[in-house]
């Protein structure tokens, strides 16, 4: 799958990986806040 992938997307992907595997609190709620704006909600 990665080989389908451009560079740039491969590392984005991976560092979304690592976010998910050692999540930084601040950092997930902003990112979470930001897509339930984005959706139209509010937190």
């Amino acid at each position: 799958m990665k080989r389908n992938l451009p560079a740039h997307a491969a590392v984005a992907l991976q560092r979304v990986f690592d976010k998910v595997a050692r999540p930084d609190e601040h950092q997930v709620n902003r990112r979470v806040s930001a897509v339930l704006a984005h959706l139209g909600l509010r937190m």
